[in-house]
């Protein structure tokens, strides 16, 4: 009786692998020595078609063109990130000195209101130390001045409620 090989029943190794019926008896299956040859000249084959077919080195990923657009953009963004700082340093800058306007304009608001008082409590004691009836007294006593009467005083009737500027005699009615 002859014995049962593997390449009777399968045609690889993998069929065999995956194939889901059985084999009916006791008999182990023998693997054929000729495929195992051709499965080694399979193998020898696909290296030298390896070596045979070695890749070619990999030309530059980018072209010229792509290369001037990248560096313009890098260049636009650059440009950009500048502008934003300068921006951001020019915008604390103007901060800084709002805050120290401020402060000025406070500073000042304390010393106008302390000038004020200053100047109202002096004009105060200045109206307080008037004497009225010594100044009427000097006048009337040394200077000779007197009350004007009824006939000296001329109403005048002006279209204009402003000052009015003698130019020339007031007429007489």
């Amino acid at each position: 009786m002859r014995e049962l090989r593997y390449s009777d029943y399968y045609a690889s190794y993998d069929e065999l692998k995956y194939n889901t019926s059985y084999v009916q008896g006791n008999n182990v299956l023998q693997f054929d020595p000729v495929q195992k040859e051709e499965k080694k000249e399979k193998i020898e084959r696909k290296q030298q078609i390896r070596i045979v077919k070695k890749r070619k080195p990999k030309k530059d990923l980018y072209t010229k063109s792509q290369v001037v657009r990248n560096r313009m953009a890098l260049t636009i963004t650059m440009a950009a990130l500048v502008a934003v700082c300068f921006s951001c340093i020019n915008y604390l800058n103007l901060q800084a000195q709002v805050s120290g306007r401020a402060e000025a304009i406070s500073e000042l608001e304390a010393r106008y209101v302390d000038l004020k008082t200053e100047n109202d409590l002096a004009e105060v004691v200045i109206n307080s130390s008037i004497d009225y009836d010594n100044i009427l007294n000097v006048a009337i006593n040394e200077l000779g001045m007197v009350y004007a009467s009824k006939d000296q005083v001329i109403v005048y009737d002006s279209q204009e409620m402003e000052c009015v500027k003698q130019l020339s005699d007031i007429p007489v009615k």
